[in-house]
């Protein structure tokens, strides 16, 4: 494997470098405040962060250049997270229209989709949320009930979707329904985006763990969407939403890897006060394992994301990568947020408003979100079964 970059790469790395230096990420005021509340400070940065993003063209660098991207490869997409990830931005790669409706569209969608869609993506725009998870389902996305019967020139959507992020500040849903009544579990479903202002369509907030409407539970009473909004044709919509989660897995090792190492090296930073200071109990043995055994399994996350981009690019891609980094990076992202809380002590329970608090809430900010790491995108239960079947070739 050859780690360095090309003429080219570095030149693109160089312009990245040069407008990150005047284009700051904005800040996620959610660590300035403590408890539940109806604003959504962390959405409300991301979208800002992708907006200044979206101003220099550094959104969708893969994306075909006839669609607003760059026509890029994943050398320039890994290129972009590393660059970005030690100014600590909001969370980018895992917006869901970026990382799974725009690339489900490229691959899937109608040249009429593609033209309406993915400009304004690119342009942040638009916020999509997922309709994939159900009351009652799980992880087991093959049991919904949510339906899509035609009527004339629409479907009409009925049914109930729960952890849909983002979805009290978006404006399209990519969702996912059965188009044949009384079809049994991968068989017979679509996918539509829908649009959320229609009639019928009921977004009611969930909070999650540091105070943010960050998701909600939908309500779809007879939602009438037109048939143009179905993507594929009906009964295409296990393969498509399977298309969709790789897509998603795929960007997340990058922007994981960035993210983690970040972590990391302000965790690092902490302890290394802390020894300054020589507080008693802080000089464990167990704690300095700990952080020398999590930079090596960052630098494993890392290596492996590059050999999967090198097996990519020779055109010798292996599927089952994305469920391997999933599974392996969402584990690594609590053990480090585990740690940063550790070497804290009891001064970890305070928010970014307290004065004593050593890194202004990051770490307990951290711990709460990390939580969610080995659910979404596909819970690390469900993508050891797809290595241990697909990979390993074991019975399921």
């Amino acid at each position: 494997m050859d780690f360095s970059l090309s003429a080219h790469e570095l030149r693109f790395r160089d312009e990245l470098r040069s407008w990150l230096a005047a284009n700051p990420p904005p800040y996620a005021a959610i660590l300035d405040r403590v408890g539940r509340s109806e604003d959504h400070p962390g959405a409300d940065a991301m979208v800002a962060w992708a907006k200044l993003l979206a101003s220099g063209r550094w959104l969708g660098l893969a994306w075909p250049k006839e669609y607003g991207g760059r026509g890029l490869g994943l050398v320039e997409q890994m290129i972009f997270y590393d660059e970005t990830a030690p100014l600590d931005p909001p969370q980018l790669g895992q917006m869901v229209s970026l990382g799974v409706v725009g690339p489900t569209l490229l691959r899937y969608g109608s040249e009429a989709q593609k033209k309406r869609f993915l400009p304004r993506i690119l342009g942040a725009d638009d916020v999509w949320c997922l309709g994939f998870s159900e009351p009652g389902s799980g992880s087991d996305l093959a049991s919904l009930r949510t339906t899509a019967l035609v009527d004339g020139d629409h479907f009409v959507l009925s049914g109930s979707k729960i952890w849909t992020s983002h979805a009290p500040m978006a404006q399209w849903c990519f969702v996912l329904a059965r188009t044949e009544a009384g079809s049994k579990r991968h068989h017979g479903l679509g996918v539509f985006l829908m649009e959320m202002s229609l009639p019928g369509v009921e977004a009611r907030p969930i909070h999650n763990l540091v105070g943010e409407p960050h998701f909600a539970q939908l309500f779809l009473n007879d939602v009438r969407v037109p048939r143009e909004c179905l993507v594929g044709a009906p009964g295409d919509g296990w393969t498509i939403v399977n298309g969709a989660l790789a897509a998603e897995r795929d960007l997340w090792v990058f922007e994981m890897s960035g993210e983690l190492r970040t972590a990391l090296r302000r965790t690092l930073g902490y302890a290394k006060q802390v020894a300054t200071d020589e507080q008693p109990g802080h000089h464990a043995p167990s704690q300095r394992q700990s952080l020398a055994q999590a930079w090596i399994e960052l630098e494993l996350l890392r290596l492996n994301g590059l050999r999967s981009v090198t097996n990519a690019l020779r055109g010798n891609a292996d599927a089952l990568d994305a469920s391997r980094h999933k599974v392996f990076g969402s584990e690594l992202a609590q053990k480090v947020a585990g740690l940063a809380l550790e070497l804290q002590g009891p001064f970890a329970q305070l928010a970014g408003c307290e004065d004593f608090s050593p890194d202004r809430g990051t770490a307990a900010h951290q711990y709460l979100t990390r939580r969610s790491s080995t659910l979404i995108s596909g819970t690390s239960e469900v993508q050891r079964n797809i290595i241990a079947q697909r990979a390993l070739g074991l019975p399921r």
